[in-house]
């Protein structure tokens, strides 16, 4: 392999190679040299830090550079005229790395006007993927499709339910949900969202736990709601997505009603206070927890030492161990360890780096081959229609709070469902 050339320039007329010239109509963009890749990162405003961080993780990923190989430029040129964006992105002969906001990603595509190089975003925003344009962050998407498939094979779980906030991540979440039943042969699962507020969120969880199963020694489960009248405003579904029957029970997401037990698997889309409020309301409901599947975002993983009760509960993130090697070496390098997003510019220029020593094509034919690629936070493979296969852990919140492997990340996508982790020293944050 020709080693991949690292060019970093400054963007806004920031000094170095700057992007403007001075002409006699005012300014003008200024022609900047090829390279076979373009990297866009965050390198000034509040999130410079990062940015620096991803830039240095390319310079790892990609030691012995030449002369023509990976320009990094400041995404915020992507804000800046059609002229000046062009000439930054025009740079890229074959790849594009980033950006990393997903507002600046679809900037991309519009300027690109369909014929879009290769890209490998570093936002976890799936909305913006499609051919060709791949989101690299660890998505919600992904980590809900782990979830269902551990939850199904290893504990033969077969209905969902969610109950999420009325935001766009509690709407990834649900869709994600949706489209991971699916998948895996299950009935649609049902879908609430609530307003945030805590009287919204004892009413709505309040009467989705009445589906849930219950303990021997409670009262057979009330119907979720009563029938609604015009004077009364539906206090089941805001979105108006689901519905409530002639019998008053409440619909999912298809329109389907559940039977008495609607559900054994419920997926919590909150953190913060409203996810205190779901706590308090999960306890004080006669629903059986010992026999409901508690799933919820990789976020909790930030605070789940505050999650003690919601012990037993699941999330899907990637296995830290497997970073480990990264991280020694940006920090003897750095001095500093480095963020999880450098793991995402880490993994796409390393990505970069291997299709280069294969030649260099960089067609979606070898970009999406079915093995896919390991990097720094697991497994992942690129699919035709844009979206990201990951492989990731499963962890179990303990009851004491922090967290433990439940079942490993695979090493391979064609692996049998994960045996259960061995048992290790809780882990907390």
């Amino acid at each position: 392999m020709t080693g991949l050339a690292l060019i970093l320039t400054a963007c806004g007329g920031r000094g170095g190679e700057g992007p403007y010239m001075q002409g006699g109509a005012g300014f003008m963009a200024q022609k900047k040299p090829p390279a076979d890749i373009v990297m866009f990162a965050p390198l000034s405003g509040r999130d410079q830090r990062i940015g620096t961080q991803m830039a240095n993780a390319a310079r790892l990923a990609l030691p012995g550079a030449t002369s023509q190989g990976l320009a990094i430029e400041d995404e915020s040129v992507l804000s800046e005229s059609d002229d000046v964006a062009h000439a930054a992105l025009d740079r890229g002969q074959k790849l594009q790395l980033g950006p990393l906001r997903a507002s600046h990603v679809e900037r991309v595509e519009s300027l690109r006007e369909g014929a879009m190089t290769p890209t490998l975003a570093f936002t976890s925003n799936d909305n913006v993927s499609r051919p060709t344009m791949w989101v690299m962050g660890v998505t919600p998407a992904q980590q809900v499709a782990q979830l269902v498939d551990a939850a199904q094979k290893r504990e033969k779980r077969s209905k969902f339910a969610a109950f999420l906030p009325d935001s766009a991540l509690g709407h990834a979440l649900g869709d994600a949900l949706t489209r991971a039943c699916a998948t895996g042969g299950l009935a649609a699962p049902t879908l609430i969202f609530h307003d945030g507020t805590e009287a919204d969120i004892k009413t709505r969880l309040g009467d989705l736990l009445k589906m849930a199963p219950h303990k021997a020694d409670a009262p057979k489960a009330m119907e979720v709601a009563a029938k609604s009248t015009d004077s009364e405003p539906d206090a089941i579904d805001p979105t108006g997505v689901s519905t409530a029957d002639d019998a008053g029970k409440l619909a999912d997401a298809s329109g389907k009603v559940p039977d008495e037990e609607g559900f054994d698997a419920l997926l919590l889309g909150d953190t913060g206070l409203t996810l205190q409020t779901d706590i308090n309301v999960l306890a004080s409901s006669d629903a059986d927890l010992k026999k409901l599947r508690l799933m919820g975002p990789a976020l909790w993983r930030s605070f789940s030492a505050k999650l003690g009760k919601l012990g037993g509960a699941w999330f899907a993130a990637p296995d830290p161990s497997f970073r480990r090697g990264f991280v020694a070496k940006y920090r003897a390098r750095y001095g500093v360890e480095p963020s999880i997003l450098a793991d995402v510019a880490y993994d796409s220029a390393a990505l970069a780096g291997a299709m280069m020593r294969e030649g260099g094509v960089m067609g979606a034919a070898s970009l999406t081959r079915a093995t896919g690629f390991a990097g720094v936070d697991g497994i992942f493979a690129l699919k035709p229609d844009g979206t990201v296969r990951r492989g990731l852990a499963v962890f179990e919140i303990l009851p004491m709070g922090g967290f433990k492997m439940a079942f490993p990340a695979p090493r391979r996508f064609d692996e049998a469902p994960a045996t259960p982790a061995k048992p290790d020293i809780a882990t907390s944050t």
